[in-house]
């Protein structure tokens, strides 16, 4: 074989070779960018215009052709849409019993959404409302009353909920715990504002209710805090009170000192103790 004939067999091997290259490069660019659901498996075509062909060393000959148009991915499975009991695999399901509401099933294995950003600084009377009943969230299709997010948004106790988010909504769902509260123990909305308008007969600002309502507060605690007192003649640890005003900590029993604490005892006890409630009420 002359040198000539040579030359030509190691190129075109050369050729060979650097078309193979190519084309197995291009195969694993496709599984890279398939694995991305950039472009679907099957639908970024090489286009050949390989050096076999043209008889031209070329590296950039293999071309793609992109699709237009791709799949929608596939939204996560949320809460918001109710899924029949008999859909939902037996170990993921679980039962939430709320307080006066019906049992609702769910799954266990699908998250929550985040709390809604919202906020009731203007509109008094929607938090009234949504407190007893409102869809703003829903677990497994099914509107749970902002009075519950306590319970749902809590990880430990559905184990739908996704870490931070009760933390998120702690401090301004107790704010409005506080409101309703009020509210319900003035009996209505009505007479709620009634009492919580300033001089000239305007409704108060949510700022101002809670304000007011936090100075009431303590001053209803620096007195029940007096009056368990006075009841247990200085001693909240007699006999008499029963150990309810102990607590552990550190491995260790106390007495509760702070006035807020004792008297949160103290109007339990009355509430639910009939005989220390008659007892106090013949020493006024």
């Amino acid at each position: 074989m002359c040198m000539c004939d040579h030359k030509g067999v190691s190129v075109r091997r050369l050729e060979r070779r650097l078309d193979r290259f190519e084309r197995s490069v291009s195969l694993k660019l496709e599984t890279v960018l398939t694995s991305l659901n950039r472009v679907p498996v099957g639908l970024a075509t090489p286009t050949s215009n390989s050096p076999a062909s043209s008889g031209n060393l070329q590296h950039d000959s293999i071309e793609y052709t992109i699709p237009t148009s791709l799949p929608a991915l596939t939204k996560p499975p949320n809460q918001d849409v109710a899924v029949p009991a008999e859909n939902i695999a037996e170990d993921n399901i679980a039962v939430l019993k709320l307080p006066g509401e019906d049992p609702i099933v769910y799954d266990k294995t699908v998250a929550m959404r985040d709390p809604p950003a919202m906020h009731y600084a203007k509109r008094l009377g929607a938090l009234f409302r949504d407190w007893e009943q409102s869809d703003c969230v829903k677990l497994n299709g099914h509107g749970i009353a902002v009075k519950h997010w306590n319970i749902l948004f809590k990880v430990r106790t559905l184990g739908v909920g996704q870490l931070g988010q009760w933390a998120a909504i702690r401090n301004e769902w107790g704010n409005w715990k506080f409101i309703v509260d009020e509210k319900d123990r003035l009996g209505s909305e009505t007479e709620f504002w009634k009492v919580y308008m300033d001089d000239i007969g305007n409704r108060l600002t949510y700022a101002l209710v809670l304000k007011r309502l936090k100075a009431s507060r303590m001053a209803q605690d620096a007195q029940d805090y007096l009056n368990a007192k006075q009841f247990f003649d200085g001693d909240l640890d007699c006999a008499k009170a029963g150990g309810r005003f102990r607590y552990k900590k550190t491995g260790r029993i106390h007495i509760m000192e702070k006035p807020d604490k004792v008297a949160k005892v103290w109007r339990g006890i009355l509430a639910e103790d009939m005989g220390v409630a008659v007892e106090w009420e013949a020493m006024q």
